[in-house]
């Protein structure tokens, strides 16, 4: 409710800001978005349905009498006619998001803005290894497309135009993490790991206690600060991007207290964030029609944990439980690691349609068996559009097929167009794999989408 108020209090502030300047634009969408989970028992299905999403935006894109001085704001109501969770924290049928809100100033060699920003760095199709700034919604996991995901930061940036070089050096005072699910009860996207991490609490909670999230606190220490070089010569486009701030995914901190092993409680687990460094490079050219791009980072060791002790979702309250727990007093739980990510991708337009290919590779160094995570993830990503009847008619396959681990996820869709501003979209989401790989985990979560979508 609170986050509401200061959301509407925002807004009235820019209207009046909006009304000063010489081109005002007030636009917009209004969504139904409704979901049937088709969920496999068995050899069979039974199908239900999930949520019903009813989805108001609003953009205002006001621009000062010379074109230098700019703002813009997008704010978002969502809510759900079938009291389904939207809001992965809160639990709340409603929500009401403040996507950006910014102002900025630009001029032939320097920009400047400040306010609530998305930002989009890479061009790769979903997996952008070098796309570090904003955090993502994941409540519905990968079910919403990268732009619908992506959460607005608070941010200070300034900009240097040096012929055809450009730098971005954007602050971020507020750190704001992943929207991720983790109550198995409220939603069915809970990650494999979080849903552990639940069930030891739960199941458990005579040798362990589970504290509050800890983020980290609005402090000049723990801004983060994201930079990007860009020179475009001769065809060729190409990024170095850094980061200095916390990873967006949590991870967990356990404390464990000798003293405690006959009063219960001994291990303690927390959600907190850790504080990386990203260094990455973007190349992008074109050859005979054909697009072609690299984008790989690498990031500064950060914590990850070993197994656990104890098989959690066999295991029982016995002695041999209770055993294994205290072997766990005073041992190594975690280890910090560095990681590689990288995409190579090709795509190729024609005039009513296109495809892209993309290669994805994740790896962590100096890996160790014990880890929980696995090693690596490899594997390719396919989107294929085709349209029809003067692009009234669109038909799209997209798809996620994981090489180490034989995970996959399939995502067809049709959408008509019926007028400029009115259009349906009928899509499915198709998963599968082993139970511990990043879509296997949610096999049984087939889901088929229905969206009215309505422009104004």
């Amino acid at each position: 409710m609170r986050r509401s108020i200061a959301l509407v209090l925002i807004v009235c502030l820019l209207l009046p800001v909006a009304a000063l300047a010489a081109d005002v634009q007030l636009y917009g969408f209004l969504l139904a978005d409704g979901r049937l989970l088709a969920q496999k028992l068995g050899r069979a299905k039974q199908a239900a349905m999930h949520s019903a999403l009813a989805w108001l935006d609003l953009s205002l894109n006001a621009r000062g009498s010379g074109g230098k001085a700019r703002m813009f704001a997008d704010v978002d109501l969502r809510y759900d006619v079938l009291d389904q969770p939207i809001d992965a924290q809160q639990g709340e049928q409603t929500d009401v998001r403040l996507r950006e809100a910014y102002g900025m100033y630009l001029s032939k060699y320097f920009a400047v803005a400040a306010g609530r920003r998305i930002y989009q760095w890479g061009d790769a199709y979903e997996y952008n290894p070098i796309d570090v700034v904003n955090p993502d919604d994941l409540s519905s996991f990968f079910t919403y497309d990268k732009s619908e995901r992506k959460i607005g930061v608070w941010m200070l940036e300034g900009d240097l135009f040096l012929g055809p070089a450009r730098l971005e050096v954007v602050w971020i005072p507020l750190f704001e993490p992943d929207r991720i699910p983790s109550d198995p009860d409220q939603s069915i996207w809970v990650p494999h790991q979080l849903r552990i991490i639940n069930t030891l609490a739960t199941d458990f909670d005579f040798y362990i206690e589970e504290l509050p999230e800890k983020r980290p606190e609005p402090t000049l220490n723990n801004s983060e600060v994201a930079a990007r070089l860009g020179l475009s010569l001769r065809g060729w486009d190409i990024y170095a991007v850094a980061f200095d701030g916390f990873d967006d995914f949590p991870t967990y901190r356990i404390d464990t207290y000798a003293s405690k092993l006959l009063s219960g409680d001994f291990l303690q687990l927390q959600r907190v964030y850790q504080r990386v460094n990203v260094y990455g490079l973007s190349v992008s050219t074109g050859v005979g029609g054909v697009g072609l791009r690299f984008e790989g980072s690498f990031t500064t060791p950060k914590w990850y944990l070993y197994e656990l002790p104890v098989d959690v979702d066999n295991a029982d309250l016995n002695y041999e439980t209770a055993w294994a727990f205290l072997n766990f007093v005073g041992k190594d739980y975690r280890t910090r690691k560095a990681t590689v990510d990288g995409i190579v991708a090709a795509d190729y337009m024609w005039e009513s349609g296109r495809v892209v290919a993309q290669y994805f590779h994740l790896q962590i160094l100096d890996y160790e068996p014990r880890l929980f995570d696995a090693e690596m993830e490899s594997g390719t990503i396919l989107n294929v559009e085709q349209a029809f009847l003067e692009d009234m008619l669109a038909f799209s396959v997209s798809g996620f097929y994981n090489f180490a681990h034989g995970d996959w996820l399939l995502h067809p869709g049709v959408d008509y167009l019926f007028t400029d501003d009115f259009a349906l979209q009928l899509s499915a989401y198709i998963m599968g794999g082993e139970e511990d790989t990043r879509f296997g985990e949610f096999d049984k979560n087939d889901m088929l989408v229905l969206r009215a979508k309505y422009n104004f």
